[in-house]
Parts: C-alpha cells; sequence; structure tokens
C-alpha cells in the first residue's frame, strides 16, 4: 500500500513537469530516481527500478540542459547497485566506474561518496567472486570513513 501511494505522488507530479525547462527536466529526473527507489526498496523489483534509472539518464542525454552532477552520481550509483542486484556484473562496474569519474571531476565530492562508490565497487566484486579486487575496494572505502 505504501508504494502505490508513493508512485501515484510521482506520477502527479510528473503531469507539473510537462515544462521543457531547465527545473522541470531536474525534477523529472529527481522523480525517476524516486520511482527506482521506491520499485527498488518497497517493491524489491529491480527490473522496474532499472528501468526508471534509464528514464532519467534518457532524460538528461536528450535535453541540453546540464544536469546536476549530484543528480548523475545517483543515477549512476543506483544503477550500479540494482545492476549488482540482478548479477550483472560488467553492467554495475560499469556505472559504478561512471560513478567514480563523476565523483572525482565533482564539486560536490565527499568522502562519505567515495567510500560508499568504493563499498559498491568491492560488493560487486565480492559477488562476482574476485576477492582481492573486493578487499582492495573494501579498504579504499575504509580509508574514506576513517577521514570522514
Amino acid at each position: 500500500r505504501q508504494a502505490e501511494e508513493a508512485i501515484e505522488q510521482h506520477r502527479r507530479s510528473f503531469k507539473l513537469l510537462s515544462n521543457r525547462d531547465s527545473v522541470s527536466q531536474a525534477l523529472l529526473i529527481q522523480n525517476y530516481i524516486g520511482l527506482s527507489e521506491i520499485a527498488r526498496w518497497l517493491k524489491n523489483d529491480y527490473f522496474e527500478a532499472e528501468q526508471y534509472l534509464e528514464k532519467a539518464l534518457l532524460v538528461q542525454e536528450n535535453h541540453t540542459f546540464k544536469a546536476d552532477e549530484n543528480l548523475l552520481f545517483r543515477i549512476y550509483y543506483n544503477l550500479a547497485s540494482v545492476y549488482r542486484e540482478k548479477l550483472d556484473i560488467d553492467r554495475a562496474l560499469s556505472a559504478a566506474r561512471s560513478a567514480l569519474e563523476l565523483l572525482e571531476k565533482g564539486s560536490f565530492a565527499n568522502d562519505g561518496n567515495f567510500s560508499q562508490c568504493y563499498q559498491l565497487m568491492a560488493n560487486v566484486y565480492n559477488v562476482s567472486n574476485q576477492p582481492q579486487l573486493a578487499i582492495e575496494y573494501y579498504l579504499k572505502a575504509i580509508s574514506y570513513t576513517v577521514k570522514s
């Protein structure tokens, strides 16, 4: 019931975001991210979560405004997490690397973001039975956790 109510609220907001200005598009991306989180965490539907995140990427790619790097980070980070759950290791690593690249060049980056991203990469390596790489990235995650 909670998931359905949240989804309905997001659907109502889509109607309000029919503008093509950058503010509306950024809000549209946030809506898709929100719907993906509902699908993932409340419905345990990784396929649906992936679809919403890919729509968020399309909104950014098909419009001229420059999306907030933090939003793009969230999309890639969440995609990597969803792909990991689906055991799509190559796509998980690719999305995690994209998230990490945004962190490395972005002004929004902080130690917590780096720690989360390295931990996600470690988790992907762990589920793909690559323990040495998993350990390497867990140690990187810990180093950022200690800093913050």
